[in-house]
């Protein structure tokens, strides 16, 4: 068994294990029924086309999607040695 997880034991630049996750359209347009956010940016494949926001031609999932993936990354790396999220 791994050794126990602890504030001490994490270091500046420790590299977490990868989480894969894919994030399409449709997955996108949930999240947007979810949170009552249809901002364009995220919903509009087309209109993305044109607009680019972000330098990009196609929809960017939400912020706190993202945020949600990144606790992913933390608790998959956390949680089967003893670690616990307490906020984010």
């Amino acid at each position: 068994m791994a050794k126990k997880l602890t504030f001490e034991s994490v270091n500046c630049g420790d590299v977490l294990p990868e989480v894969k996750q894919h994030i399409d359209q449709e997955t996108i347009w949930k999240h947007a029924a979810g949170s009552f956010d249809y901002n364009p940016v995220h919903t509009n494949p087309e209109w993305c086309k044109t607009a680019q926001v972000f330098g990009l031609p196609v929809p960017v999932q939400h912020g706190n999607q993202t945020m949600s993936l990144m606790c992913k990354v933390i608790t998959n790396w956390a949680y089967p040695v003893g670690g616990r999220m307490m906020r984010m």
